[in-house]
């Protein structure tokens, strides 16, 4: 693990512990009850990637899923054990890095937010390679990205054309990659995603740093 890694697991741990939240993300409930509200999901298996508080795992777990979970923070497991709760189909939560831990399962429903973009570029590629490798056949991903228009764009170091070290508090030091929408398109097809559907949010936050401009692109991609 870089620097970078550390800096940015650290602030993750910070967020988990100070924001502890309970609700899925509404992206979530929405992907998994169009993709998944039918047939027996007992028999699949799904991997929510930065599990953080364990939110969106409960929606897996709900839906009867033999539900995984990673993430490189050892306080984001304690935390989700305790907002998950006891579900006899909740496999295994892992402490570890993404791309460095391997599966001896693949998995046909996998959850990626807020996480794939806290990396350089060269890593956002390998960890989307790592993920295409353990998913099944007409397996579905949800994942979401940082738009070029987000806030935080170019607030920092520039490490590459889309890749900067923050300096805008409260994300001093974290590492952060951005693409435009035609950008994370391209990419995901590279690696050889099907694009199911896309999605631009946007919202704004008003706090003591100022006015703040969120930008995101949600997908809905596929593994044919």
């Amino acid at each position: 693990m870089n620097n970078y890694d550390t800096t940015n697991q650290q602030k993750w741990q910070e967020a988990i512990l100070n924001n502890i939240m309970i609700y899925p993300d509404e992206m979530v409930s929405r992907f998994i009850g169009k993709h998944c509200k039918n047939g027996d999901n007992t028999k699949k298996n799904a991997i929510d990637i930065g599990f953080g508080s364990g939110r969106n795992t409960r929606v897996l777990l709900d839906y009867g899923f033999n539900t995984y979970g990673i993430d490189y923070v050892q306080d984001c497991k304690n935390t989700a054990l305790q907002i998950i709760g006891d579900y006899s189909n909740l496999k295994e939560l892992v402490v570890a890095d993404f791309t460095e831990y391997n599966w001896s399962i693949s998995f046909d429903v996998a959850l990626c937010m807020g996480v794939i973009f806290l990396r350089s570029e060269e890593e956002v590629k390998r960890d989307l390679i790592k993920l295409y490798s353990i998913m099944n056949t007409g397996g579905k991903v949800l994942i979401n990205f940082r738009n070029k228009e987000d806030y935080l764009y170019k607030q920092g170091k520039s490490i590459s054309e889309n890749t900067f070290l923050l300096d805008k508090p409260p994300y001093n030091n974290c590492l952060y990659t951005f693409y435009s929408q035609d950008e994370s398109s391209f990419l995901l097809e590279s690696i050889g995603w099907y694009i199911d559907n896309k999605e631009r949010v946007d919202y704004y936050k008003s706090n003591k740093f100022g006015t703040e401009k969120h930008s995101w692109d949600f997908y809905e991609i596929s593994k044919k």
